[in-house]
């Protein structure tokens, strides 16, 4: 599955470089600069987090991070554009089959840091069907 993002921002500050990500200089929730949380359709307005273990034996939502390169090297100019995420839609599928979900329906909640730490606003995709 191919999710395809069009994104504006008004300082052209959007995106990590190789050097910055392999030495560390962002780390923790910053180390992806964006983010996309999958939740399964429950009910008509009800959606809930896929739940996968962790390799501790706990458990966590599933979410799928991602390294977006530097867009524009021009200093506080405006860009906007498109990018695409590739979601593993198999495996979501067999997550949601393992946990009893019956209808394969879901959402996704995608966001994005800038290189200043700012979070973007918060993307909701309409229903998508995994069959």
């Amino acid at each position: 599955m191919i999710l395809r993002i069009a994104f504006q921002d008004g300082d052209g500050n959007i995106g990590l470089n190789s050097y910055e990500v392999g030495n560390g200089m962002y780390t923790g929730k910053y180390r992806y600069n964006l983010y996309a949380h999958v939740f399964d359709k429950i009910s008509d307005t009800v959606y809930t987090p896929i739940i996968v273990p962790t390799d501790t034996g706990s458990f966590e939502d599933l979410v799928y991070a991602y390294t977006i390169p530097i867009m524009s090297t021009a200093i506080g100019a405006q860009i906007k554009g498109t990018f695409d995420i590739e979601i593993d839609s198999a495996s979501v599928q067999n997550l949601q089959s393992s946990r009893g979900s019956k209808n394969g329906i879901l959402q996704f909640q995608i966001y994005m840091y800038d290189r200043n730490l700012n979070k973007s606003n918060t993307v909701v995709t309409p229903d998508l069907s995994i069959r």
